[in-house]
C-alpha cells in the first residue's frame, strides 16, 4: 500500500510540471538481476498505465549505440 501511495505522489509531481516524457537510462551490467532495473520497470509500468499518451524512452549505457542527434 505504501508503494502505491508513493507512486501517486510521484505521478502528481510529473503532472504538476507537465512532464510527458520519461527517459530511462540503465547502466547496470547485471541486466535482469539489477534491483534498480526492476524498480524502474515497476515505476514505468505504473506511470504509462496512468498516462497512456505519454512517452518512455530507454537507453542502455554501454550496450546500445548512441543515436545521432537530429533537429526532429
Amino acid at each position: 500500500m505504501r508503494d502505491l501511495k508513493e507512486a501517486k505522489i510521484v505521478s502528481y509531481e510529473f503532472n504538476k510540471y507537465g512532464m510527458k516524457n520519461l527517459l530511462i537510462i540503465n547502466a547496470s551490467p547485471r541486466d535482469e538481476r539489477s534491483v534498480t532495473r526492476r524498480l524502474t520497470s515497476l515505476f514505468a509500468t505504473k506511470w504509462i498505465e496512468a498516462h497512456p499518451d505519454y512517452t518512455i524512452r530507454h537507453r542502455e549505457v554501454g550496450r546500445d549505440a548512441i543515436p545521432h542527434v537530429s533537429e526532429l
